[in-house]
């Protein structure tokens, strides 16, 4: 494609005079239709050219791409048509056919270089006011984007007031632009809400393909907030309540927008918003070659960060609720979220920077409004609303007074952000927050180790009372006391120290050993009176493996008695006393007969292990105490 005045053809004065000619011609040509259809103004482009006249190393459309008086596509567009009209007509002017002309221009007198140039075309087709149109009677033009423009329009037969719109290339456009055209066509046509503006009819008038639909007569969002400022919060959240429903009736349909901004919500004579401009519209799980990955698509202030990547694979429902949450931001602000001098500047913004809180900027903005328009502003699709609808519906919680779904971002969240938008900083600040932690955690280390030995070896030295308390706090320093206690119960003993620091070693490791169940069970009815209460506690949670043997062991009158005794003793904490079947006047009467005949520097703990039934066992203890054999 031609380049409106490539830096080499301007810099190579070898060339023969005739090519600066041509490079003149085009130049005059491209810029002529830039006005012609009010692209640019003339004092725009004139200053354009003085700029380009100093420095060259850049093409006259680059530079007014990059200072934003065009949009990329407008450029692509406009130097498409130079090629084909050179092409077809060559540099001479006199081979210019007055159907693509217009007007002489007021300033092509005889000394300017380009007086060859008698007549300035227009972009091939472009309609004046009061052409018709097939059907149409044209009447004015109303808008226009980088791929169309609308006219307001009257449909003859049906005598009504239509918009009509037609590719911005006329009778020329390319392959892409036609299936672009007719995939927004098609997916506004599939849509029936009273939210978004209908299409009447898609048709080819004239040589060139367009479709008309319902002319709405109001202004735009980006209108009202540009005339009247921002708007009150309750009619901001009224208007994006009902944008946000009529967007989830097109996700329904399988239609994503893509581009939804101020400018493409019109207001209706009952100041009703309605959707329009589906050129970007995207069919949800249906593969498209409108748009590779990596190809930017949408309006870069209002697009979503996966749109601004380029990750059109990414783009869905999700991507809209962002631009409904920029919307909202623009409603209440009057700016977008992010903005800058140049589109690359604000992409990157888009991408990488977390918008300014709108009650920072406005604090009489409420906060759960604040909270649900920055929810939608959320960089990760999935932590935005997952649909339009939930934003719909917390739009009208907000204004029921009722609670929002949303939740203001965290502190840590907050902290984060706070680290991507800051990095170097946040760098150093978690290089010494490492040291520090690294320092602190070895300290501690060193504090913890010694702390678990000293458990251990209290372990061993304590007496049968002080168990409890130790075995609580070992089992806090599992982790690290673990080896050293199975080292311990595993070893041979050589003392009765040693026996007693591998008995209190398997005590502390039963509750997730089982493999110390059985050891501990004959240590229960063979080790001192004395352990019988410590012994029970630590086998409490493995008494299904248990309670069945000392069930039999304590009804079976053939064992010794203290065997039997050790086991009602255990029994009374793992049995109810409202088992009828193990707890008979015989057994009560047993254990009470034992209580009394045992040693009395024994009694006070064996009365603390039997207390639970000490009522049941009251009758046989009178008994045996009024006995006279007793008393003798």
């Amino acid at each position: 494609m031609f380049n409106s005045d490539s830096p080499n053809n301007a810099s190579n004065r070898s060339q023969p005079e005739e090519c600066d000619v041509e490079l003149a011609y085009r130049i005059e040509l491209f810029g002529r239709m830039l006005v012609l259809n009010e692209i640019i103004d003339q004092a725009t482009l004139d200053q354009a050219k003085r700029q380009w006249n100093v420095d060259k190393t850049k093409s006259l459309g680059e530079k007014l791409v990059e200072c934003g008086a065009v949009e990329n596509e407008d450029r692509r567009v406009v130097e498409m048509l130079v090629d084909r009209h050179i092409a077809k007509h060559g540099f001479v002017a006199a081979k210019c056919p007055p159907s693509i002309g217009d007007e002489p221009t007021a300033d092509a007198t005889h000394g300017s270089p380009y007086s060859t140039v008698t007549y300035v075309p227009k972009r091939p087709g472009a309609l004046v006011d009061g052409t018709t149109f097939g059907d149409y009677e044209l009447i004015s033009p109303i808008a226009k984007g980088g791929m169309g423009i609308v006219y307001k329009a009257r449909q003859v037969r049906l005598n009504r007031f239509v918009a009509l719109k037609r590719i911005l290339a006329g009778e020329f456009p390319d392959e892409e632009q036609i299936k672009r055209f007719y995939a927004e066509a098609e997916a506004a046509g599939k849509l029936d809400h009273p939210g978004i503006v209908p299409v009447h009819e898609v048709g080819f008038a004239n040589g060139q393909h367009f479709y008309s639909m319902a002319f709405i007569d109001g202004r735009s969002l980006n209108d009202l907030v540009k005339t009247d400022g921002p708007l009150q919060p309750r009619l901001a959240s009224q208007l994006i309540k009902a944008t946000a429903e009529a967007i989830q009736y097109a996700h329904e349909k399988g239609i994503v927008h893509r581009d939804i901004k101020p400018a493409n919500i019109l207001l209706d004579a009952e100041q009703q918003p309605r959707v329009t401009d589906f050129g970007l519209a995207k069919r949800i799980h249906v593969a498209s070659d409108l748009t590779a990955t990596g190809q930017v698509v949408g309006t870069p202030t209002y697009m979503s960060p996966e749109q601004a990547r380029g990750k059109s694979e990414q783009v869905g429902c999700e991507s809209d609720v962002y631009s409904l949450g920029a919307t909202l931001y623009y409603l209440l602000i009057g700016r977008p979220p992010f903005q800058s001098t140049s589109q690359a500047e604000t992409l990157r913004q888009v991408v990488e920077t977390e918008p300014t809180p709108p009650r920072r900027l406005d604090p009489s903005i409420p906060r759960d409004l604040e909270t649900i328009c920055l929810k939608c502003l959320r960089k990760e699709p999935e932590k935005r609303y997952t649909a339009a609808a939930a934003l719909a519906q917390d739009l009208e919680n907000w204004l029921n007074n009722k609670p929002i779904a949303a939740r203001r971002v965290s502190r840590i969240e907050r902290a984060w952000l706070w680290c991507k938008r800051r990095p170097v900083i946040a760098f150093l600040i978690a290089v010494l927050t490492v040291i520090s932690v690294s320092a602190f955690a070895v300290v501690w280390e060193i504090r913890e180790r010694t702390y678990a030995a000293g458990l251990i070896e209290a372990i061993g030295q304590a007496d049968v009372d002080q168990l409890p308390d130790l075995l609580m706090k070992l089992d806090i320093y599992r982790r690290r006391v673990e080896p050293s206690l199975i080292a311990i119960r595993e070893s041979e003993p050589k003392s009765a120290d040693d026996r007693r620091m591998q008995l209190h070693a398997r005590l502390a490791t039963v509750s997730y050993d089982k493999s110390q169940v059985p050891i501990l069970f004959d240590e229960l009815l063979s080790n001192h009176i004395s352990y019988v209460g410590i012994i029970r506690d630590q086998l409490e949670s493995h008494r299904d493996m248990i309670v069945e043997l000392l069930r039999e062991l304590f009804r079976d009158e053939t064992e010794p008695v203290d065997r039997r005794f050790r086991a009602g003793i255990v029994l009374v904490k793992y049995v109810a006393i409202s088992d009828s079947e193990l707890w008979t006047t015989d057994a009560f009467a047993f254990l009470a007969q034992q209580l009394v005949l045992a040693n009395s520097e024994h009694q006070p703990r064996l009365r603390q292990y039997l207390r639970t039934i000490q009522d049941s066992m009251q009758m046989d203890l009178s008994r045996i105490f009024a006995d006279p054999m007793f008393c003798l």
